[in-house]
């Protein structure tokens, strides 16, 4: 299920899932979709992995970036603050 900020490319990078054109959207066009919709690679419904990504924040790095980047939505990473807009370099931002 599409959450804001994801994108079929970060899927693909995510689960190492090409080409890109075994994805499909309700659309019927990758490159239209929407929160909420249902994306499946080959038929087969993607499910984000268990064990996800960390990352120590540098300056200058965003939570947004690397979540993407990552094909993680931004509402599944966490920082300590609690807080996913307040974060400081030394943090660790975990996606799952």
């Amino acid at each position: 299920v599409m959450q804001w900020g994801e994108t079929i490319w970060g899927l693909a990078v995510a689960y190492d899932a090409w080409p890109l054109s075994a994805w499909h959207t309700p659309s019927g066009d990758i490159n239209r979709y929407y929160v909420g919709d249902v994306v499946t690679y080959g038929g087969v419904s993607a499910t984000m992995p268990s064990n996800g990504v960390s990352k120590t924040i540098q300056y200058g790095d965003t939570v947004w970036e690397f979540a993407t980047s990552h094909g993680y939505s931004v509402n599944r990473c966490t920082v300590p603050s609690g807080n996913i807009n307040v974060y400081y370099p030394g943090d660790v931002v975990t996606c799952r």
